[in-house]
């Protein structure tokens, strides 16, 4: 499942075109509340919220299951997406996680990796330059496992128009909440 869903990212990126990260504070939940621009999804039996895109994110009509959210850039055809599922049981770590996320990417080299705190929780933040199918494409993901749900955000782009809207993913990484309902005690 996991590993469709990142070829969809890369389809939604590279179909439409021509085919020292620093995330602020640490230790705050996301800032999204419902509202003008605010997404609040509920899947897996998870809900979150994510804040709004700026001007030339597309939210993207989703028919397969690869995604629960995603967007890609009108002018340089970024992607931007979010999966989750459900995995009580799953005892892997986040750098396990995040390489089952590159299994059909080839000639790869993982850029950057470091643990940030993202909805006060540990997360794995990569960036990963590679081939899929033989195309180019550049990607920032992060892995957070939050209870008994494991989220990924992606970004992907080709390697010239990586840069462009890498901030905004950030920025939209920083909006990121998982919504907590535990029971009353």
């Amino acid at each position: 499942m996991r590993l469709r869903f990142l070829g969809f990212v890369v389809l939604a990126c590279l179909g439409a075109s021509a085919c020292a990260f620093n995330p602020g504070p640490a230790g705050s939940p996301g800032t999204a509340t419902p509202g003008e621009g605010v997404v609040e999804v509920a899947a897996e039996g998870a809900r979150f919220t994510i804040g709004p895109l700026p001007a030339g994110w597309k939210r993207l009509k989703l028919t397969t299951n690869a995604a629960k959210v995603a967007y890609q850039h009108a002018v340089n055809h970024q992607a931007i997406m979010v999966n989750v599922i459900y995995a009580p049981n799953r005892a892997a770590g986040l750098r396990a996680l995040r390489n089952h996320l590159l299994f059909d990417i080839t000639s790869r080299t993982i850029l950057e990796e470091q643990f940030l705190e993202v909805d006060n929780r540990e997360a794995l933040w990569s960036t990963v330059d590679g081939r899929l199918d033989g195309a180019r494409i550049k990607m920032a993901l992060l892995v957070v496992r939050i209870d008994d749900w494991v989220y990924d955000l992606v970004y992907v782009a080709v390697p010239e128009t990586f840069d462009l809207n890498l901030e905004e993913f950030k920025q939209f990484i920083k909006t990121f909440h998982h919504q907590r309902r535990y029971p009353v005690e």
